[in-house]
């Protein structure tokens, strides 16, 4: 399941439609950090705040770089 939403949204980045990739970022980054893939959680994490910011989602994607660097709960 997560190789195929990994695919699907490089996919969708790589074409432009980031709005669209942010959406199934954001929970595919969830998702791998409570099943203990870490580095790929930090990744999709990586990869969803590109997209957020190539899309022009501001609040969003100081929220994820804000949870990147640790200060999540600040926001």
């Amino acid at each position: 399941y997560h190789f195929t939403v990994i695919l699907l949204t490089t996919l969708l980045s790589i074409r432009g439609r980031y709005s669209e990739a942010s959406t199934y970022f954001r929970p595919l980054s969830h998702s791998t950090s409570s099943t203990g893939w870490s580095i790929l959680s930090i990744h999709m994490q990586l990869r969803l705040a590109e997209c957020q910011l190539k899309s022009g989602q501001l609040p969003q994607f100081l929220q994820t770089s804000f949870e990147l660097i640790g200060l999540g709960d600040c926001v």
